[in-house]
């Protein structure tokens, strides 16, 4: 939600708090994410194309009407504003890699996103931590799951490969 998105003076960057999660269905945890300055001004970008100013960041547009709308138009009430479902998002992405050419496309998910950072972050270095901190997992056991054919270059015996190699 447009709320949701807070400064954070100390380091002049942006967070977005994620008030439950996978993890956290019932929302106990205070879950903060980092927000780039690049994701951040794209986010206002859509935000003013949109005319949004509060509530969710993305929402339906077209489409069929899901049931709660369905059912205040049909008691003459204002229908909700609702945002984007799981099944929605994951639909959005395989769309788009489709529209890209991807061979793959209908096996992206919702969750690519997230494992694909993993991923990126095990590939720059990040340990399994910090992989697990960023992606909101609970345990390392789903991190290392995730970045297994990444860890496979970024471990002990391919740093020693590596060191031995530059020495010969």
């Amino acid at each position: 939600k447009v709320e949701h998105l807070q400064p954070d003076a100390h380091r002049e960057t942006w967070s977005v708090w994620v008030p439950f999660s996978k993890t956290d269905q019932e929302g106990q945890g205070d879950d903060y994410r980092h927000v780039s300055a690049a994701t951040l001004t794209r986010i206002r970008r859509w935000l003013a194309a949109a005319d949004i100013t509060e509530g969710y960041v993305f929402r339906p547009i077209g489409g069929r009407k899901r049931a709660e709308v369905v059912q205040a138009e049909a008691e003459c009430r204002e229908p909700p504003v609702l945002g984007l479902t799981a099944k929605e998002v994951a639909r959005i992405f395989r769309q788009r890699a489709a529209a890209a050419g991807l061979d793959h496309a209908w096996t992206i998910s919702g969750h690519s996103t997230r494992i694909g950072t993993a991923n990126d972050l095990m590939r720059d270095g990040a340990s399994t931590g910090e992989i697990q901190l960023a992606g909101g997992w609970k345990g390392a056991e789903m991190v290392i799951a995730y970045t297994r054919k990444s860890r496979a270059g970024n471990n002990a015996v391919a740093r020693l490969r590596r060191s031995n190699a530059a020495g010969d």
